[in-house]
Formats: C-alpha cells, structure tokens, sequence
C-alpha cells in the first residue's frame, strides 16, 4: 500500500506523456473502486452487534479526537510553521475514510478472536466522526478564518487520444485569483517553441484562444506543448520565476 501510494505521489508531480487522459482514466476508475469498496464494508456490518460496543465505540472517539489525533499532529508537523489555527482544523479533520475501516479487516482475516469486535468499534467511531466532525468541517474553517470560496470546477476539458508516439501532450493550467483578476494578453506570453493555447475554459464559457484574449483570474487554459516543458509554461502563465528560460511563442 505504501509503495502504491508513493508511486502514484511521485508521478502525480511528474510531467509524462498522456499525463492528462491517465488521470481522467484514474478518476473514474478509482470512483468506481470507492464505491465497490463501501459497498463491500458495508455487506461485513451488523449494527445489532454494537449493542455491547456503544459504550467503548464512544470513548475511543473521545480519545481520538480530543487526544490521540491532536498529539499526533502537533507532533507530526514540528518545525513546519503551519500556526495554531492550521494544526486546530487538521486536528478536526478526524477519521473519516475508508482507510481505517479497511485495515479493520486485518484482524478478521487473520482469524483472531477479537476480530470482528476491532473493526465494529472502527466503523462505529468512523461513523460518529463522519456525523459530527465531518459535518462541522465548513463551520470550524469559517470560525477560524481559514475558508475561503472554492474555484468552480471547469465543465470542459481536453484530451490528446494517439497512438502514435510521441512526446506532445494537452497541460492543464489553472490561473491564480483572484476571479476575474486581468492577465497578460496571450500574444505577451512567453510560452515555449512549438506551444500553442488550445482552450480557455472561464466558469460556464469556452473562451476561443487568439493573440487579443487576455486571461483573467480563475481561468483554466489547456495547452499543447512538449511534456519536458511544462514547467515553463506553467511558470509563463502563472508569473513564476520558470518564465526566465522560457522563448517567444510564434
């Protein structure tokens, strides 16, 4: 599980051909696993059986979200200056995914005795956290100042589909806030040779790319181009420092 994850952590942050179509393909895939998965859990539940474990289920989930998960962060981010308020909402973050249920199994599947008590007693606090952390997540970040208004998810997208081999691929680039903000004129940018701005997608809109389009804050811009060099142009067209080494765009 641990090499599944980095694996996926170190290509997730890597440029590689068809970056775009894999990850819608993961997307979907992984939404139907999820889906099997709770299912799956839910055929090992007998709510008749916490009738003896209510009592046990509750104080876990107290130990856990009042002492257990807060050590464990303050803990776990020393020296990474993320500020009280940041470590109180991570703390309430609380266990909320399938994770724990799922290593729940482990017990059962090893025939121990205690088995099926261990993973009652995780699904149960799992359960209460969903209901009362998970429901309150909003209302802790808005009380201390860490909300901010979510960016629309764009409702149109590109795929490169070949079979032929090659090294060009459709990069995604979401441009910073705030909404609306004015941009460069895409005939200012300074985007790699062989680069070219495919779609522009601005809330519900489609924005057709020309020389005279300025980008605005919020806007996702699709570009085809040479994988090697997405970093500069996703430095083009955020204003980051990779723009240094980057060439006119015809």
């Amino acid at each position: 599980m641990l090499a599944v994850f980095i694996a996926g952590y170190v290509m997730g942050n890597r440029p590689f051909v068809h970056k775009q179509g894999a990850a819608n393909f993961v997307s979907a895939l992984s939404t139907v696993a999820e889906t099997s998965m709770f299912v799956m859990m839910g055929l090992l539940v007998y709510p008749h059986q916490w009738a003896d474990l209510w009592l046990q289920g509750i104080v876990l989930f107290l130990v856990l979200t009042f002492v257990a998960r807060p050590t464990a962060v303050w803990l776990g981010t020393l020296g990474m200056k993320l500020g009280v308020k940041n470590k109180l909402f991570i703390s309430w973050a609380g266990l909320r995914g399938a994770v724990p249920i799922i290593l729940a199994t482990y017990p059962i599947a090893a025939g121990m005795a205690v088995g099926q008590d261990v993973f009652n007693l995780v699904f149960f606090v799992v359960i209460l956290s969903v209901a009362f952390q998970g429901s309150t997540l909003g209302l802790v970040a808005r009380r201390l100042n860490l909300s901010t208004r979510s960016r629309p998810k764009p409702l149109y997208n590109l795929e490169l589909v070949t079979m032929a081999k090659s090294d060009m691929d459709l990069i995604v680039v979401d441009i910073p806030g705030p909404e609306g903000q004015q941009g460069p004129l895409i005939s200012e940018l300074k985007l790699p040779q062989g680069s070219v701005i495919t779609l522009i997608t601005r809330g519900k809109d489609v924005v057709v790319p020309k020389g005279s389009t300025r980008l605005q804050g919020w806007d996702q811009v699709t570009v085809l181009a040479h994988v090697q060099d997405e970093a500069l142009i996703r430095g083009a067209l955020t204003g980051r420092s990779e723009t240094a080494g980057a060439s006119d765009a015809n």
